[in-house]
């Protein structure tokens, strides 16, 4: 029972993150004055890392609900550990967009959202 519960909340926590993933995606995509090449090339980059991650998640998904016993406990540890490096991976990635757009703000005298440059910055 408890791991049906644990699995449950995985992918709950599995579709908040894509939707969270794809909200930030559809933002950047309608930034002021388009896309360059280098951001289509970026996105399409992202795209590509996203469908892998998705695909060793489904294959660890499958891998789970055929195993039994003991080893679907170590099929459920796979699939938690895969979800949370793919957290670590998208929040580095976040950081360091955010760190990209605050030293070209910087310039600019504006901050990421078009604010004064040394407004607090969102808590994660």
């Amino acid at each position: 029972m408890k791991s049906h519960r644990a699995f449950g909340m995985s992918l709950a926590l599995l579709a908040g993150l894509a939707v969270a993933w794809t909200a930030s995606a559809d933002y950047h995509e309608r930034g002021p004055g388009g896309k360059s090449q280098e951001r289509r090339a970026m996105h399409e980059a992202m795209r590509q890392q996203m469908k892998a991650q998705d695909e060793r998640l489904d294959a660890l998904v499958a891998a789970m609900n055929a195993a039994e016993g003991a080893a679907k406990v170590d099929a459920i540890a796979a699939v938690l550990n895969e979800m949370v490096d793919q957290r670590r991976t998208r929040r580095a990635h976040h950081e360091a967009m955010r760190g990209q757009r605050r030293g070209s703000s910087e310039q600019g005298g504006q901050g990421a959202k078009g604010g004064a440059k040394d407004e607090p910055e969102d808590a994660d």
